[in-house]
């Protein structure tokens, strides 16, 4: 139950669960990295903009940017929507860029979760669509540039 109900194996929810795993050294780690973490946002910035500037152009991704004043996005996850779905993910992951879609299953059909399935055909098209590209401030400009390639590649730009 440690991972929100997920077997971690499986990619099923068996059940509603929690997720507890700080302990002291962990927190410890924390406390020396939160230093960092103005520099990592600004580092996260430079790398969605680089991604938005390449990739803005490709008719089938949205891409999570907007404008709203007040609010900021520091791309924990730089998450988008390609209308291929799995077809794009296994492109990215054959050609060595790990991608992430952690959510192509909505919760409300895991058996284990005993939820109603009221039909969500939004929730439905995200699930198909979602994935997150490499976002991370260890990321090198040259293995970003990869990742922009191999997306459009994809697209055959």
């Amino acid at each position: 139950m440690r991972y929100n109900g997920e077997d971690r194996a499986t990619g099923e929810y068996c059940g509603h669960g929690m997720t507890c795993l700080l302990d002291n050294l962990q927190a410890a780690f924390l406390d020396v990295k939160l230093r960092y973490l103005p520099s990592w946002i600004v580092r996260r910035k430079a790398i969605a903009a680089r991604y938005k500037k390449a990739l803005g152009d490709l008719p089938n991704l949205l891409l999570p940017h907007y404008e709203k004043a007040g609010f900021d996005h520091i791309y924990q996850n730089y998450t988008l929507r390609a209308k291929e779905g799995d077809k794009f993910s296994n492109w990215m992951k054959e050609h060595g860029v790990e991608v992430l879609t952690q959510f192509r299953k909505p919760y409300y059909k895991h058996a284990g979760l005993e939820l109603k399935d009221a039909g969500f055909p939004e929730t439905e098209a995200l699930s198909r669509e979602v994935c997150s590209l490499p976002m991370c401030v260890e990321i090198t400009d040259d293995e970003v540039e990869y990742v922009i390639q191999t997306v459009r590649a994809f697209y055959g730009k």
